[in-house]
């Protein structure tokens, strides 16, 4: 995702509510995946997004460590963000 494209994602994530509509997933729900670069798990190099549906007492898992932040770091970090924006 870049200034190149950033458009076009703005217009993806406006239909996603009718694409899931249509995928017949909107009112159980649905999780919106899009992986940037190899080490985030991309394997095709175009720019895709996918679209997970979820229901009650499934098994799907897409796992990332839960761990906390330090008291504080959280908070130095969105501000690091905010700066560079």
């Amino acid at each position: 995702i870049n200034g190149e494209n950033s458009k076009y994602v703005a217009h993806i994530f406006e239909k996603i509510p009718e694409i899931a509509s249509l995928a017949g997933v909107k009112e159980d729900g649905y999780r919106i995946i899009n992986n940037c670069g190899k080490n985030a798990g991309q394997t095709v190099f175009h720019l895709h997004i996918h679209m997970i549906p979820r229901y009650q007492n499934d098994t799907v898992r897409i796992g990332w460590s839960h761990d906390s932040y330090k008291d504080g770091e959280a908070i130095k970090l969105a501000e690091e963000i905010r700066t560079q924006m």
